[in-house]
Order: C-alpha cells, then sequence, then structure tokens
C-alpha cells in the first residue's frame, strides 16, 4: 500500500497524533489477507511516546490521543521462525524477579503455547484474568487461548467452557461462534451445530479492530461447514446454497469444486427419480 501511504502524507491533518493502519499478519496463497488486526504506525514524534514490553513492544499513546483511521496496510510476510527467543527473554525476566505487566503475562502464555507447553500457558492465561483487564477484546483472547490449550490437551469439555466464558464480556463473535459449532460438529451434532454456524453469519466484522481478526470466520468458513452440515441431514439444497457461497470466494479449491458436482449429480439424480 506505498501510494496510499504518500497520499495519507499528502492530506494528514495536523492535529493527528497517529496514523493506525491495518497490520496484516497473515496471508493466504493469493496473497490475500486471512488474519489482521490494527496498529498505531505513524506517531508525532514531539510528543515523544515510548514503546512498552519485553516482547512485541507497542507504543502507549494515551486516551486523548488523536488517531487517524487508514484503510492502508502493512503486511508482515515472515521469513524465519525462532520459537525459543521470546520464550526465553520472558523467563529471563523471571528468573530475574521481575512482575510482568499484564499484556507481558498474555505474550508470556502465547509463547508458551507456542513451544507446545498448554498447561503452563493455562496457568499464565488464568492470571490474566485475575488482572481484569480493561480492554474485554483482551480477556475474550485470553478464553480463546485458553479453549485452543485445552483442545491439543484432549480436554474437549473445557474447550467449551472457556470458549462459553468468552460471552461473558461481549456480544459473540464470529470466530468463538464457529469454534463452539464445530464442538459439536466433531460430534455429529448437525443440528446443534447449524445453530452457531449461523449466528457466526450474522455476526459483522468489527470495524476498526486492535485485536487479531481471522477473516475466514466472517466469510467462506462458516458457509463451508453448513454445507457439511446440511449435507450430512440430506438437505441438499441447503448444502448446495452455502457450498456456492463458499466457491465465491475460494473458486479453485478442489474440495469444494468436488462438493459442487457430488451435490449436482445427487439433486439430478433424485429430481429424475422424483418425475418418474
Amino acid at each position: 500500500d506505498r501510494q496510499k501511504l504518500l497520499e495519507i502524507k499528502k492530506s494528514l491533518d495536523p492535529a493527528a497524533d497517529s496514523v493506525s493502519m491495518e497490520y496484516h499478519v497473515a496471508l493466504d496463497q493469493q496473497g490475500n489477507p486471512v488474519a489482521s488486526c490494527r496498529r498505531n504506525r505513524l506517531v508525532k514524534r514531539i510528543n515523544n511516546y515510548s514503546w512498552y514490553g519485553a516482547v512485541h513492544e507497542y507504543l502507549f499513546l494515551g486516551s486523548n490521543a488523536q488517531i487517524c483511521y487508514s484503510d492502508a496496510a502493512v503486511s508482515h510476510i515472515r521469513v524465519h521462525s525462532n520459537k525459543q527467543r521470546n520464550l526465553n527473554i520472558y523467563e529471563k525476566l523471571i528468573a530475574k524477579g521481575e512482575r510482568l505487566l499484564p499484556r507481558d503475562m498474555f505474550h508470556y502464555g502465547d509463547e508458551l503455547l507456542e513451544n507446545g507447553y498448554y498447561e503452563k500457558a493455562i496457568e499464565q492465561y488464568l492470571l490474566c484474568l485475575d488482572e481484569k483487564w480493561p480492554v474485554l477484546d483482551d480477556n475474550i483472547a485470553v478464553c480463546g487461548k485458553m479453549a485452543y490449550c485445552y483442545r491439543q490437551l484432549g480436554n474437549l469439555e473445557k474447550e467449551l467452557q472457556y470458549l462459553f466464558k468468552s460471552l461473558e464480556y461481549d456480544i459473540p463473535q464470529a470466530e468463538y461462534c464457529c469454534r463452539i459449532g464445530n464442538h459439536f460438529f466433531v460430534k455429529e451434532r448437525w443440528n446443534a451445530a447449524i445453530v452457531w454456524f449461523s449466528l457466526a453469519l450474522q455476526m459483522e466484522k468489527p470495524k476498526d479492530s486492535w485485536g487479531l481478526i481471522y477473516l475466514q470466520f466472517y466469510t467462506w468458513l462458516p458457509h463451508m461447514q453448513l454445507a457439511i452440515c446440511y449435507g450430512k441431514l440430506g438437505m441438499l439444497q441447503q448444502s448446495y446454497y452455502h457450498n456456492e457461497i463458499v466457491l465465491s470466494y475460494l473458486p479453485d479449491d478442489p474440495d469444494i469444486l468436488n462438493n459442487k458436482q457430488i451435490l449436482e449429480q445427487i439433486m439430478q439424480s433424485s429430481s429424475a427419480t422424483d418425475k418418474s
């Protein structure tokens, strides 16, 4: 988005303290963003803003900052990964007796999760919830991380418990609706799964969200799961309808194209049988 950046420089209101931009942290094979959030990307130097945090540092602007929301995006294309690096930084701080700030507690939990220490990650995330963060999105994210850890540990009931706990903090988000739906999906409780995937489709993507948003939950994924659920129930017209919507997002996906072909064959055969 270089051209958009140039346009921002030309038209920026001098009163703005910061320009926030979309931060694309993952892209699909076609280069389309699949996960994004917002970050402060241009800030007024005269304000002397400071960086905070041991890892994943952030600029603290304060509640009175005038922020300009831009549709320009920065894409982060990671070309290397050292999973132990950030974990080691946190553990050295803890060994020195330093108390982690809530935000660092959260990211320390993420590093434990990333390295497969799920029980320890859960302990860290529980500390985050005890801190009673002022930002509800953070508590929701913690619930999602804990649910993921429990799933990796094979405890699906605890996974479901923390997915539901996310609803204590705000209206349902599409991601959590889909994850709850998936809980019933793997148990082949198709009608219950349909309720949650359908609810996901009613949720609008948060505007100007500073939390990480996985875009597939607001686009094609609920439709794909609904296509399968309706197919399992023999409701072929509904299954075909949702499969076609998935194709509008993923026109070259071989599995979705195969589903389309199978559904058309079954419906044609059924139609011919009815006429006879």
